[in-house]
């Protein structure tokens, strides 16, 4: 499991499309489509069922979402709080 893999995992989600997701993301739907296979092969188990209206989380999907999200969310701050005082400038 890794940080790209829980942020297609998040944007499928959001996006209800692998392809808008992948968009989103700035990588190739091949890519993402890879790493979300990779990642069920990894946990046993799919997080999206296809249907009319795209890709919908199975149950373990939510349950896998709901675990993620706030881990997300607090490398969300974390990236904006340091991107935001040290953009421009590099370590010495």
């Amino acid at each position: 499991m890794n940080l790209r893999q829980l942020k297609i995992v998040e944007a499928v989600s959001r996006n209800f499309n692998l392809t808008a997701a992948a968009e989103v993301l700035h990588m190739s739907q091949p890519a993402a489509s890879l790493q979300l296979r990779h990642l069920e092969e990894e946990f046993g188990f799919k997080f999206f069922e296809r249907n009319n209206h795209g890709m919908e989380l199975t149950e373990q999907g939510r349950e896998f979402l709901d675990a993620i999200r706030p881990v997300l969310q607090s490398i969300e701050r974390i990236e904006a709080k340091f991107k935001r005082r040290y953009h421009g400038r590099f370590a010495q």
